[in-house]
């Protein structure tokens, strides 16, 4: 058996590669064909479709709708859906074999390979890939690593990112839905660096033992910095504690405030890393401002390829006298209550995507 083929055919079955005419043709990775098969466990046709069963059974032999290759040794390789199958300058190109060549980069969450008419008319198609991505994505370093993997001419020629592939009922790749989406193209192209980190932000909840570098932690903090604040204000403050010992001090005296009082406690699991965001009481824009700076840090951190998650049982338990203490050690002023609880670091694995309601914008003409 050969990787990547479906093995040698049975005794009782015979198989050949045919071209768009139906001639019997000699093929290759470059040169694939549809596959035609014979044998006792071929089906007698299409119920009540005679027109169909035609098309299918034609001199004894059923025509797939699949694109293969036999090599030199009788090994049968399947490529993909005749239809899928991409013509770049007479060369073809499997989907399939792009989509999982990319899936293996660090930065693509899911991605989808679908052919094009060649926007230059010299091609005839040309791949585009569609995909999703996580961590510190960019465009030059997903291009070098399809580089080193697949010939020239199978690397994409256009990458959009969006928030979601397309699916169907069955969950399978929506590739009319994608080439839909290029036809629609001039959208998807507002997909910016900016909306690709707003898009693509998840909340992370467990974390590797790697340090955030300072400088990095320092840019994070900036952008909390450079958030809007009511009446520029900007009373709030940003407690960075990276202290091990620290982060679970505060996480046990919280576990415990938590319990008693009833309040909801989550997520707490190995933070690298906590940005407590807190801003003055006597201030009435104070949670505001304070929500407007938490989401510019995780957002930040996203950029980086750092995960984050909101923690939020300090704004109602910071009051409490054996917590007071604490966020008193670390220099949050007495008037003070801590709206958010940012944990952070290197994730472990990749976020949930969540379902978003699409349906909540209203324009009013």
């Amino acid at each position: 058996m050969k990787i990547g083929s479906l093995g040698r055919t049975l005794p009782q079955v015979q198989v050949k590669i045919i071209d768009a005419e139906g001639n019997t043709i000699k093929s290759d990775a470059a040169h694939p064909g549809r596959m035609a098969l014979k044998g006792d466990m071929q089906m007698a046709g299409y119920w009540n479709r005679p027109e169909l069963t035609a098309q299918t059974l034609v001199d004894g032999w059923l025509l797939t709708g699949d694109m293969a290759y036999i090599d030199e040794d009788n090994y049968i390789y399947m490529l993909g859906r005749a239809d899928d199958i991409i013509n770049v300058g007479g060369e073809k190109i499997s989907p399939i074999e792009v989509e999982e060549t990319a899936g293996q980069y660090d930065s693509v969450r899911e991605c989808a390979c679908i052919g094009v008419e060649d926007p230059d008319g010299i091609l005839g198609q040309i791949p585009v890939l569609f995909l999703t991505t996580k961590n510190t994505y960019t465009e030059e370093g997903l291009i070098k690593f399809l580089s080193d993997k697949l010939e020239r001419y199978k690397i994409p020629k256009r990458f959009i990112v969006t928030d979601a592939i397309p699916r169907n009922r069955m969950q399978k790749i929506d590739r009319k839905e994608l080439l839909s989406m290029w036809e629609n193209r001039d959208r998807l192209y507002l997909m910016n660096p900016i909306m690709q980190t707003i898009l693509t932000r998840r909340s992370i909840r467990k974390f590797t033992d790697r340090e955030v570098p300072a400088e990095i932690l320092d840019m994070i903090c900036r952008a909390g910095i450079y958030a809007p604040s009511g009446h520029n204000l900007q009373t709030w403050r940003f407690t960075v504690i990276e202290s091990r010992d620290r982060i679970m001090e505060l996480k046990e005296v919280t576990r415990k405030a938590a319990l008693s009082k009833k309040v909801y406690f989550y997520g707490f699991e190995s933070p690298r890393c906590l940005i407590l965001v807190s801003n003055d009481r006597r201030n009435p824009d104070g949670i505001q401002d304070a929500s407007c700076a938490a989401q510019n840090i995780m957002l930040a951190a996203h950029s980086y390829g750092i995960g984050s998650v909101w923690l939020n049982p300090l704004m109602r338990l910071c009051d409490e006298p054996e917590i007071r203490e604490v966020l008193n050690s670390y220099g949050i002023p007495g008037e003070h209550i801590v709206w958010a609880m940012i944990a952070l670091g290197y994730p472990v694995e990749s976020g949930s995507v969540l379902a978003k309601k699409m349906d909540v914008v209203n324009y009013v003409e």
